[in-house]
């Protein structure tokens, strides 16, 4: 998939998944594209959000604190991951990336 993605960008010598749509398919579909990515992104981000409100949800209930589905979320994307939109470089993530290939 990203990888037939990334040679067509480079025979074509587009910069972005769309520019080379338009290179080898047309301009007048590349909308489709950029479009599916931000549905894709969206829906991803949205399993990932329910998934961390229910885990914290169950985490905090362990620890007697009973908060609703909606409340974990809010306080995990406020403590955590807010501050990590915020980096400017990523390198510092750079090990517990590597932690977590380990950990599978």
């Amino acid at each position: 998939g990203f990888s037939l993605i990334g040679r067509v960008c480079a025979m074509t010598g587009a910069p972005s998944y769309r520019a080379a749509w338009s290179a080898t398919v047309g301009d007048d579909t590349s909308w489709i594209v950029a479009v599916s990515c931000v549905v894709k992104s969206f829906f991803s981000l949205l399993s990932y959000s329910m998934g961390l409100a229910d885990t914290f949800k169950g985490l905090l209930k362990s620890f007697g604190y009973d908060v609703g589905r909606t409340q974990a979320l809010m306080g995990v994307t406020a403590v955590f991951l807010f501050p990590l939109c915020l980096l400017r470089n990523l390198s510092a993530l750079a090990p517990f990336s590597l932690l977590g290939v380990l950990a599978m």
